[in-house]
């Protein structure tokens, strides 16, 4: 009976330590949750298959999908489809060779949103291992103000470029014909891209 009892407050005991760090399990992956959520910048961790882990708050913000909506899915529901394949390769090599990689790389890189629109981006990677197993995790940022700044300078260097040249053409002293023809060939060399953005010179 006295053995019994040893073995029984032994149980009990082991059962209340068992809550004791159930307990303090839950509140360590509560406060991870919440500071994953308050980080400034998007992020994701995935799995050697592409499959989502977890992402956080801004995440989801930012590709306009409602709290663990994406859980479960894999990353390519993120990328337009036309870059699919190129995005397996991607993700087979960096799990072959995982290395960190900061924004800012030469990659032309967009995400698309749940309603299929689709945003440039710039993406940071990084690896970790748990119980030997490699895991992907990448932050993503929104880079649609910034890549248009960018494509407005190109577009002024390359006016300006176009009017000072312009400019020298009409001062030179040739008949008014062979002005013209130069003229029209300096505007003819401006890519479309940069008329259908302005509309006119």
């Amino acid at each position: 009976s006295e053995v019994l009892e040893q073995n029984l407050e032994s149980m009990r005991q082991n059962m209340q330590e068992l809550e004791k760090n159930r307990l303090e399990l839950d509140k360590d992956r509560i406060t991870y949750a919440k500071l994953l959520d308050a980080a400034p910048d998007a992020i994701i961790f995935v799995d050697q298959q592409g499959d989502i882990l977890r992402v956080n708050a801004q995440l989801e913000n930012v590709f306009r999908y409602q709290p663990g909506e994406l859980d479960g899915r894999n990353i390519e529901t993120l990328i337009p489809e036309r870059f699919h394949g190129k995005h397996r390769v991607h993700l087979r090599n960096f799990f072959a060779h995982p290395r960190q990689r900061p924004m800012g790389t030469q990659f032309e890189i967009y995400g698309r949103r749940k309603d299929g629109s689709e945003f440039p981006a710039d993406i940071s990677l990084s690896f970790l291992k748990i119980n030997g197993v490699l895991y992907a995790s990448a932050s993503v940022r929104d880079i649609t103000e910034r890549k248009a700044i960018d494509d407005k300078l190109v577009r002024d260097v390359h006016m300006q470029r176009v009017i000072s040249e312009v400019l020298k053409t009409a001062l030179k002293a040739v008949p008014l014909q062979e002005q013209l023809e130069s003229i029209l060939e300096l505007i003819l060399s401006v890519p479309v891209f940069f008329l259908n953005r302005r509309g006119h010179l």
